[in-house]
């Protein structure tokens, strides 16, 4: 019979894709976490991974292996809440990760509405920011219920996924960029005579202006760059410059008239936002916060 330890590490590791991660999640030593796995090998004779350091890819038989013990675990969670709702040891608070690059004043605007219409069916809820690779750590480890992202997590599907608009956006008024709306993209870029600001190059959005840029031969000059969104979007409302934005994390300056909007009302592309649920969490949490992130769109 297969070891069940060894293949429940083989699936974190899977997940993980690190080694050292891996061994953080199950609370043991990497040395002893890659002899487990090498144990496991032998056991079943044939490879799991193509090993690059710390960093791990599946070979053909290890993807197969892994598809098949995702239902395994799925059921061994299902046991388990079922024996914890039974002893009265279910969770009476909900955890939600959030990646760094959603913009935080629209998080916190999201969730605001949500704990204002929920908080009475948990005691607490606890909202956690951290870097993207952290937070899908923390849901592997089912120490979140849900995840806010916005990449995609391998190998798991999401609950839900949002396109957000991104539109050129400035703080000058309508009489200022009459007519900009009809014009090139270097046309549009004249007319308002701004640099552009930038979230710096480490995050996704960044790299989805660069590429929009290359492809229109639009080089304009760079003012402000930041890695908190929340601080280009009020450079551009305050008129340090222009900025690429997706279009729910400035709707209410827009309402407000703080800002106006460029280029087309289906935006120049759209960016994703993806909700990654514990699967051993059953709620109606998710689909609150997707009723709510679709009344911005």
């Amino acid at each position: 019979m297969v070891n069940l330890n060894h293949l429940y590490y083989f699936y974190v590791c899977a997940q993980t894709k690190n080694v050292t991660r891996a061994a953080d999640i199950l609370n043991i030593s990497q040395p002893s976490l890659s002899q487990q796995l090498k144990n496991f090998e032998t056991e079943i004779g044939f490879e799991l991974f193509f090993r690059n350091g710390r960093v791990f890819d599946l070979t053909p038989k290890g993807k197969t292996l892994f598809e098949k013990s995702l239902n395994l675990f799925r059921s061994a969670d299902d046991i388990k809440d079922f024996i914890d709702e039974k002893t009265g040891q279910s969770f009476a608070s909900y955890s939600i990760g959030v990646s760094e690059e959603i913009e935080r004043p629209f998080v916190a605007e999201m969730l605001g509405k949500l704990l204002r219409s929920r908080a009475s069916e948990f005691k607490k809820f606890d909202i956690i920011s951290k870097p993207h690779e952290l937070i899908v750590e923390d849901l592997i480890a089912k120490k979140c219920h849900l995840v806010i992202t916005n990449q995609k997590i391998p190998r798991l599907e999401p609950a839900y996924t949002f396109e957000f608009p991104v539109n050129l956006i400035t703080s000058k008024g309508p009489n200022e960029i009459h007519g900009a709306s009809d014009k090139s993209l270097s046309s549009i870029f004249s007319l308002l005579d701004e640099p552009l600001v930038l979230p710096t190059e480490d995050l996704k959005l960044r790299l989805e202006i660069d590429r929009f840029m290359k492809k229109n031969h639009v080089r304009p000059s760079v003012i402000f760059e930041s890695n908190i969104l929340a601080c280009t979007v009020r450079a551009i409302r305050e008129g340090v410059g222009c900025g690429f934005v997706p279009m729910p994390y400035i709707a209410e300056d827009f309402k407000r008239k703080l800002v106006s909007v460029l280029g087309p009302k289906q935006g120049f592309w759209q960016h994703s936002i993806y909700f990654f649920q514990n699967q051993s969490s059953q709620d109606g949490v998710v689909q609150h916060l997707g009723q709510i992130i679709k009344s911005y769109l």
